[in-house]
């Protein structure tokens, strides 16, 4: 299972991994009404999980690929 929040609501999920590769069912979502960019962040967000086709770990950072390798998000860790 995934989820997680997107800005100001909820997304929740499946996916599926096998070796690099890594896929997201179509998400799930809470319909809170969002202020600002929130929304426009959030669905960005939610419209790329569904070009992922796979995972690397790069100098700390999980980015996450389409199937050309083209980084379509990258995650990285906070600061201390």
């Amino acid at each position: 299972k995934v989820n997680g929040i997107s800005g100001c609501n909820n997304y929740f999920g499946t996916y599926s991994q096998d070796a690099g590769k890594l896929t997201f069912s179509p998400l799930g979502a809470t319909r809170k009404m969002c202020f600002g960019d929130a929304m426009d962040i959030e669905n960005r967000f939610n419209s790329a999980t569904t070009l992922v086709a796979a995972w690397q770990l790069d100098g700390g950072n999980l980015v996450l690929n389409d199937a050309s390798g083209t980084p379509v998000m990258t995650f990285t860790s906070p600061a201390p």
